[in-house]
Formats: structure tokens, sequence, C-alpha cells
């Protein structure tokens, strides 16, 4: 459901409640909200109870005492500076692809910049050549189109795999595999999506 929109006042709020909590963890008190805005702490107040309002915040308890946290539009938790992981998808043949959040990988500046908005665990081992690995978490910036060549994440009848991507005029594309084990992967394009394209690659090597 749409949330309501800021005023330009409620919007500056909202980004540095979201900057403070980024930078140190922790969401500010209604003292520090009001110092930093040059108002009372009862203006404060009623500019926090709007963003909950409209559902931008939510109240919450981390042990004794009451904090903020940022929510997105279906009211889940936004953790600033770290990525959601949605799940897995296939460097190998393709798999149901299921936006389930099963937790957060912290950002690089680097990628950052990159324009990254959500991460995916890697299984198979169809890319190793590109340098992901099965484990491996990618970065990935949702779009829905691709120049030639890029690695990304495509939408197969339902079913998601990571490959190299590259259209032609015939009306097929080929997902390439970077791998000469595998198969690559040719599609008429209107049986194909782009999901994003591959920004970045975090491997623990532990």
């Amino acid at each position: 459901m749409e949330r309501p929109a800021l005023s330009p006042v409620q919007q500056k709020y909202l980004k540095w409640i979201a900057r403070r909590i980024e930078k140190i963890g922790k969401s500010p008190t209604l003292a520090e909200i009001g110092e930093y805005f040059d108002t009372s702490g009862v203006n404060a107040y009623k500019i926090v109870e709007i963003l909950v309002r409209k559902g931008y915040l939510r109240k919450t308890t981390i042990g004794p005492y009451r904090a903020l946290e940022l929510v997105d539009e279906d009211g889940i938790t936004v953790h600033p500076g770290k990525l959601p992981v949605v799940g897995q998808v296939a460097a190998g043949l393709p798999v149901l692809a299921v936006e389930n959040r099963i937790g957060y990988v912290s950002l690089d500046e680097a990628v950052t910049r990159r324009g990254a908005t959500y991460a995916l665990r890697v299984k198979g081992e169809s890319m190793i050549g590109a340098g992901i690995m099965p484990g491996d978490t990618v970065f990935v910036r949702q779009q829905p189109t691709a120049t030639n060549g890029k690695i990304v994440v495509a939408m197969v009848n339902d079913e998601a795999t990571v490959k190299r991507y590259f259209p032609n005029r015939n009306g097929i594309v080929r997902l390439k595999a970077e791998n000469p084990r595998f198969k690559d992967i040719h599609v008429p394009a209107d049986q194909c999506s782009i999901l994003g394209v591959v920004v970045g690659c975090y491997r623990n090597v532990e």
C-alpha cells in the first residue's frame, strides 16, 4: 500500500534520522532531534508522530529504551547502510526465485556508489570464470534493462539465474555461462526479463 507523501520539512527530519541511525547504529532522542533542528522537543515529537502515522517510522523498544526504526512500504524494518538478502539465485540452471528476506549484508562505499539495491546468495558453478563462486553474495542494482555483455539476474519462465546477457536482433536472448561445463541458455526475448545488473560480489573466506 502506498504511503502518504511527506512535506519538505518531514522529509528533512526523516533523512536526518536515517543518517543518524546509519552512523551511530541507533535512533536519536527527541531532545537530539529538537536540538539539531533548533526546535522544541514538543515540535520534534509532533513531526516524529506524523512520520510514524504515515508509515515511515515505527516505535520500538531496545532493552529499557524506546527507539525508532525506519520501515519500508511493507512495514519491514530498513537497515541503513545494509542491503536485504532476498534469497538464493542459481549460477547454473535457473531456480525458482522467491523474494524472501533472509537477512542483511553490510555495504562498503564502493558498492553504494554503484547503486546496489538488494543482494542474492549464489548457488551453482556456472559463473566461476567471472569470479562468482557458490556461496557468494552478489550485489544487484535493480533495473529492467541491461547492455550487451553485462552480468545480470534474469528471470526465465518464472525462474531466476545469474548469467552474462547478450540480446540479438532475431528476438533471441543468450544468457552466457562463464564455465565451459555449462551450456548457455537461449530463450525468446519475451520469455526473459532482467531483474537487475550485478554490481559487486562478496565472499566469506572462513
